[in-house]
Order: C-alpha cells, then structure tokens, then sequence
C-alpha cells in the first residue's frame, strides 16, 4: 500500500478554485479531485450525489483496473477514461501518479469541449498539486494561488475567444 498523499491549504484552495470556474464556465454536474486510492480531496456539484466518498472509491477502482487492463495489452500510456451514458457521461483523468480528475455532465454539453478544457484545467492543477513545487509558492498560498487563478483565467479566456463564446 502506497503512501498516501497530504494536500496543503494552499494547494486546496488553488485546486477549489480551478474546479469552481470549471464547474461554472461548463455547468458541470459533478467535478472531484480524487487520490488514486479513492480519497476524495475536494468536490464541486450541482447535483446532489448520494455518496460521494462511493463515488471517489469506485471512480479510483475503475480507473485502475482499466490501467491495469491496458497494461496487459502493452499499451505504456493510460492517462484518460471515459463513460458515456444515456444521461449522464463521466470523464476520469489522471492528473499525476496519485490524483485523478473526475468530471459528470449530462448528454447537451459537448464532449469535445469538456476535454479540451480538461486538458487546460490538468495544466494547472498538475502545478498546484506538485509537492516538489518551490517553498515559496506554495507556503501559506498567497502568491501560488494568485498565479494558479491567473494562469486557469487566462485559459478559460482563450478558451471561449476559441469557441466564439463571450
């Protein structure tokens, strides 16, 4: 059994406010940080989700038979899962060896758009996650979260200019 990951104030609050805008800007369902171990480390949703820490569990479980499957036919590189439903679609990323991204949106949102801003989003929070990130940035989160919401701003922005959305 692994070591299991501590996340500071900083890196919580950096990675609550990159899910909130997602959540916002995508009128998600459902968006988690989740450990590979099925932790949930925070959650933001519209809906409410009976069990979310069964939610976390189950999301880690699936998402590591599926690399262990993959495994199994030499494919080295498992870093995406996706289930799509007849409402309801769940998307699972893996944002580093310990975290996964978990996103729920229903049928009307784009999948297209959803992984593309997935794939902005994982940017970001790769970042604030990293335990190796410089003392400074992350102590007491101030200049690290500045810089988190800046940089999820900015892409968020360029985003919608890309979309044609204003």
């Amino acid at each position: 059994m692994g070591k299991r990951k501590t996340v500071s104030k900083s890196q919580l609050k950096a990675a609550n406010y990159i899910l909130e805008r997602k959540q916002e800007a995508m009128a998600l369902d459902f968006i988690g940080l989740i450990s590979t171990d099925g932790h949930l480390v925070t959650v933001h949703t519209n809906t409410v989700i009976v069990d979310t820490d069964a939610l976390a569990s189950l999301a880690a479980s699936s998402f590591a038979a599926t690399k262990q499957l993959v495994q199994e036919i030499n494919e080295p590189d498992f870093t995406l899962m996706f289930h799509e439903g007849s409402h309801l679609n769940i998307h699972i990323s893996q944002i580093s060896e310990d975290m996964l991204l978990v996103i729920c949106f229903h049928k009307p949102t784009q999948l297209g758009k959803v992984r593309w801003m997935a794939r902005q989003a994982l940017k970001v929070l790769a970042e604030a996650m990293d335990s190796n990130a410089q003392p400074s940035r992350t102590r007491g989160g101030g200049e690290f979260v500045t810089e988190a919401r800046k940089r999820i701003d900015s892409l968020f922005k360029s985003g919608e200019e890309k979309s044609g959305a204003h």
